[in-house]
């Protein structure tokens, strides 16, 4: 059996380290991520559940459309083939309940 260097072995060794260096590094990067996703999102449902939706940006809230004329737009775009529907900012639970209510009634005939 051929004798191994102690040159070979800290070649070795150094390798090592550079590689769980890499790992933990990544590691890391990988929870700061989660955790700068984590306080997004958080950020976002506190703004949605306050419903200070004044304005979204330069964008301001609509207020000419009521939860009621919502669900008839719902249901047009149900009716002229939508799969998908629902709201944006803005949309508050109100809409999503004269929704819900539109679709039942729908449902229903």
């Amino acid at each position: 059996m051929k004798k191994v260097s102690l040159d070979t072995w800290v070649q070795l060794l150094g390798i090592l380290i550079v590689l769980a260096g890499l790992l933990f590094v990544g590691l890391e990067m990988r929870q700061s991520q989660r955790i700068a996703i984590g306080a997004q999102q958080q950020t976002r449902a506190h703004w949605l559940l306050t419903g200070d939706k004044e304005k979204d940006g330069s964008l301001m809230i609509r207020e000419d459309i009521t939860p009621s004329s919502y669900a008839d737009f719902v249901k047009k775009w149900l009716d002229l083939g939508a799969n998908l529907v629902g709201g944006c900012c803005g949309t508050t639970a109100e809409f999503i309940e004269a929704i819900h209510e539109r679709l039942a009634q729908r449902a229903q005939k």
